[in-house]
Formats: structure tokens, sequence, C-alpha cells
């Protein structure tokens, strides 16, 4: 049988390597987007707000994988309101997440949570997993 990997919010350009990467390898991939849903080439797209329990929680039960990049970007200007809104969204999905995995018959082996790339701050070096964490809100994101 196919493993599905579900990936909300998979449609920027972290979500679109990996789906790529992964329908390469043989997965089944469903992608909840804000978009239409809808069937394009090898992917599943599933419409969702990121906010609120739907009918694209069912996607999730008997799936492999649970991959979560929801989140307003943290490339904007700081204003309290758009700090608000970036840990918010961030929020938001990982709270409605949850109660679609507790709502499966056959929760995901392994939920990931990708709240942003900008650990490392606002660098021009290479970095790794062992490159020193960066600092100031964004890293705080993180």
């Amino acid at each position: 049988m196919e493993k599905r990997i579900i990936l909300a919010a998979g449609t920027g350009f972290l979500g679109k390597s990996l789906a790529l990467f992964l329908v390469n390898k043989g997965y089944q991939v469903i992608i909840l987007t804000r978009g239409k849903s809808k069937v394009e080439g090898e992917m599943k797209y599933v419409q969702w707000d990121g906010i609120h329990l739907g009918d694209w929680a069912k996607e999730i039960d008997g799936s492999y994988a649970l991959v979560n990049f929801t989140g307003k970007s943290v490339n904007c200007i700081y204003t309290k309101a758009n700090r608000e809104e970036i840990i918010s969204s961030r929020l938001d999905s990982v709270k409605v997440l949850r109660e679609a995995i507790y709502t499966c018959k056959t929760p995901p082996q392994v939920f990931v949570q990708a709240g942003s790339l900008a650990i490392f701050g606002d660098t021009t070096a290479i970095c790794d997993e062992s490159s020193p964490h960066g600092s100031g809100f964004s890293v705080e994101v993180c």
C-alpha cells in the first residue's frame, strides 16, 4: 500500500520541494491549502483554513506522516500586528492538527512541526545542525 504523507500549508518553497521529493520516492502526497481543493499531477490539494476542524481532517486518518509548514512568513516588518499573526498562525494550526489527530482511528506515525527556518538569524553563513542559533524575534518564533 502506498504511504500517504500530509503537508499542511505545503504550497511554499519548502513544501513544494518536499512534495516533489516524496512523490519521486513513491509516496502519495496530500497538501492542505487555503486554495481550492484539486488534483494536480501527482498531488492532491485539500482546502483548509488552518484554524477550524473540517472535512480535511479525514485525510490525516491512516496517513504515514504529517508535516506542518503553516505560518505567516517571518519575512516582513515586525509590527505588533505582524508579530501576533506570526505567532497565532503557528499556534492555531498546531492546535487544529492536534484535534484532527485525536479524531483518527489510525493516527500518523510522525508529526513534524516546521515553525520557521529563521533559527540561525540574519546570516550569510552556511549553517547546519551544529551552527549557533541567532537572536531576535525570528529565532524566538523557531
